[in-house]
């Protein structure tokens, strides 16, 4: 319950428990009401290396640089974090890149490049894509310009048929958008991943007409979903001739420090720099930011977590699939959601898995339990997770 003298404005969806942090040393959070929590939330999807807090002890102990610059200096860093992201990622072209704030920040910027380059100013997405915070990505999207196109009927499509016969599409004329925002399967929390064949069908007719791609990796960048950027599941765009002009990446970047960026395809730069238009933020690049993020990146290189997102993913879903009290599970890598059956009310079981010492995400819309797993948790935590998860099910399924 919030007290009379609290002062903290929450324009978010609160649950009914209260949860007050108390300092900690280690990786877990710790909460006056509760106790230790390991954290299957990842902060706010951001704290891929959990809470550990070394990545960034470390950046602030070694930094012989410093911590906010002006952006005329250009800091050493830079090019080793962007050649690091390529790397990582292997990217099929070479990219540029500018580090800013948030992650609504980075896909706002991409929105305004893509018009710049293209002299357009309407842009295409899906219902179930989430942009960002700010008024021009959030939703309900202005319509004057923006094309959001509901998917909802494409995930059970019985056509055989190539996605032109569709009369979806019949009304959109794509020469006439600057490009395609995907968020290749966070959907907000809701974790759906728009099938393949209407992706690569939207972004090749973009594609044709001029316009560009931005992938939307705010959440699903960094590993999340077992690949290193989550449009990676979809093979069209690993290719030279469809992979994104522009990639936005937020926090989870730097572990939760708030460093975001934006991979620009580098055959626009030289346009970009010379068209005149002038885009600054006060921690553009700063050298602090780009150290984390790069520490974060060799953690995460040196003790293979990607690949360990994937596998981990699979064991999680693995123990829980044959549950009868689970309606679905979707999710890639340790980006997961259980929607569970009408009888059970995922609030009840949030507050249960806190008695236990888990913290999880949930929906009490969508009945659905969110699991955004660090991509260092062990697998001896996730099946002891599962083996609490499964007993709290059993439990609510009886009394309800």
């Amino acid at each position: 319950m919030k007290n009379k003298c609290d002062k903290r404005l929450r324009l978010f969806a609160r649950p009914k428990t209260t949860l007050t942090l108390s300092p900690s040393e280690h990786d877990m959070l710790v909460t006056e009401e509760y106790g230790d929590l390991v954290d299957l939330e990842s902060g706010c999807w951001s704290a891929v290396l959990g809470h550990s807090k070394y990545t960034l002890q470390e950046a602030i102990r070694d930094l012989k640089y410093p911590v906010h610059t002006h952006q005329f200096f250009d800091c050493p860093h830079f090019d080793k974090l962007v050649q690091r992201l390529t790397d990582s990622a292997k990217l099929p072209v070479p990219y540029c890149a500018a580090f800013l704030s948030s992650g609504t920040e980075a896909v706002s910027l991409c929105v305004m490049l893509t018009e710049l380059l293209t002299s357009r100013h309407k842009c295409l997405s899906l219902t179930i894509s989430y942009l960002g915070a700010a008024c021009g990505l959030r939703m309900p999207r202005d319509p004057e310009k923006w094309t959001d196109i509901n998917p909802a009927d494409c995930f059970h499509c019985p056509m055989e048929k190539h996605c032109d016969h569709c009369t979806k599409f019949q009304s959109i004329d794509f020469s006439s958008y600057a490009s395609f925002v995907l968020e290749p399967g966070n959907s907000g929390g809701l974790l759906l991943f728009p099938p393949n064949k209407l992706i690569k069908f939207i972004a090749t007719r973009i594609k044709a007409a001029g316009g560009m791609l931005i992938m939307n990796e705010v959440t699903t960048g960094i590993g999340r979903t077992g690949k290193f950027f989550g449009y990676q599941h979809y093979e069209e765009f690993c290719q030279p001739d469809l992979c994104p002009d522009f990639i936005a990446m937020g926090k989870n970047l730097g572990n939760g420090y708030p460093i975001s960026g934006v991979l620009v395809a580098s055959r626009y730069q030289s346009q970009l720099e010379k068209s005149g238009f002038r885009y600054v933020q006060s921690h553009s690049d700063d050298p602090l930011g780009t150290i984390v993020a790069l520490k974060t990146l060799t953690a995460i290189a040196q003790q293979n977590l990607v690949a360990q997102a994937e596998r981990k993913g699979e064991l999680l879903r693995m123990q829980l699939n044959d549950s009868p009290f689970i309606k679905e599970f979707r999710g890639k890598g340790l980006m997961n959601g259980i929607i569970l059956q009408p009888n059970i009310h995922a609030e009840n079981v949030y507050e249960e898995l806190l008695k236990e010492g888990f913290f999880t995400g949930f929906s009490e819309n969508y009945n659905l339990i969110r699991i955004y797993a660090p991509l260092s948790t062990t697998e001896d935590t996730l099946i002891t997770f599962c083996h609490i998860f499964l007993r709290i099910l059993k439990e609510q399924g009886k009394s309800s």
